[in-house]
């Protein structure tokens, strides 16, 4: 079965320059929200951690990359490499982000990944906030691109039913690579229901404070009843 999506040295550095700060905009509204030990899933090269800290908000992470990994060590991030649906979260753990729908990646034919995280994370004792974002269920095919210095990015989105692929081509420092991204879509209906099952209401929005998300995900704090 090939993985939902990994980063490799490349594909990493790109989106570090290019994309880690999508949402910063929103940073300093998602401090406001936490009071307690942040675990950042997904977090890639750090960015995210790295502010909170500085806003005096203790954290650590994960990622499924090395490569990513290797970024929020060398920031002197606390960063382990595993999924959202098997890391082990420490046991102060309180609020839990994961930005940029992170826990939409998985192969087509695997259980759906929203639901297979929440599921492993929702029961650990001390978490009482969750703040992710998804795809919806109106997710189109689309095309993107962007660019650097030494850097190009190409993707083409092709949505099959409840899942979508994501073919990625980049170029950087003059070397070629194409790899595919595999995630699922998410009706906010079955969310609220799957988080409903684990103590957890649902405030469903399509933004992090004043950063909007991208077209056709949707935003979700989640808290203990």
């Amino acid at each position: 079965m090939e993985p939902g999506g990994l980063y490799d040295a490349d594909l990493a550095a790109i989106h570090a320059a290019g994309f880690s700060s999508t949402y910063a905009d929103g940073f300093h509204w998602l401090v406001t929200q936490i009071e307690g030990p942040l675990f950042d899933l997904g977090c890639g090269d750090g960015t995210w951690l790295r502010f909170a800290a500085g806003h005096g908000v203790a954290g650590a992470g994960c990622d499924i990359s090395p490569s990513f990994v290797e970024m929020a060590r060398a920031h002197a991030m606390t960063v382990q490499l595993s999924d959202a649906q098997t890391v082990a979260l420490p046991c102060d753990t309180s609020h839990v982000t994961a930005l940029g729908e992170v826990l939409c990646y998985a192969a087509p034919e695997a259980p759906h990944p929203v639901k297979a995280a929440l599921d492993h994370l929702c029961p650990h004792p001390a978490l009482r906030w969750i703040a992710f974002d998804v795809i919806g269920p109106d997710m189109t095919d689309t095309r993107g691109t962007g660019g650097g210095a030494d850097w190009r990015y190409d993707s083409i989105t092709t949505v099959t039913g409840p899942a979508l692929r994501r073919r990625i081509t980049v170029t950087r420092n003059g070397r070629d690579s194409v790899t595919n991204h595999y995630q699922h879509l998410t009706d906010p209906d079955a969310l609220r229901h799957w988080l409903s099952d684990h103590g957890f209401e649902a405030d469903i929005g399509d933004s992090y404070g004043p950063a909007p998300l991208l077209p056709h995900r949707f935003r979700v704090i989640a808290r203990r009843r």
